[in-house]
């Protein structure tokens, strides 16, 4: 298996706004497939975890390469965050990671 190690995201950054809530899909492709222990997390510009404010929801998996993220919602305008998705792939823990750009 060839895990990428290209770790950001290709559509980064994201811009969302306020008002909008989005539960957007990933794909996995480079990573590989079948992916399990997904974890998800929203990290304001200081590095402090904010995903009890910005996220609604669990990931779950769509097909063996996509993972459909939580609801991303209520990010400030003006501010950026970071967002990071951890899983398993073959016992191998790979992470990536896009920057949200809040917006009105």
């Amino acid at each position: 298996m060839v895990v990428s190690r290209q770790r950001e995201i290709i559509e980064s950054p994201l811009s969302l706004g306020h008002d909008e809530k989005i539960a957007y899909p990933l794909d996995i492709t480079n990573w590989g497939s079948d992916p399990t222990v997904i974890t998800v997390a929203v990290k304001d510009s200081e590095g402090e975890d904010v995903s009890t404010t910005h996220l609604t929801g669990t990931a779950s998996v769509v097909n063996p390469t996509t993972i459909l993220l939580p609801f991303i919602h209520s990010l400030v305008a003006g501010k950026l965050y970071r967002l990071e998705v951890k899983f398993t792939i073959d016992s191998n823990i790979v992470e990536c990671w896009a920057a949200l750009n809040g917006e009105e």
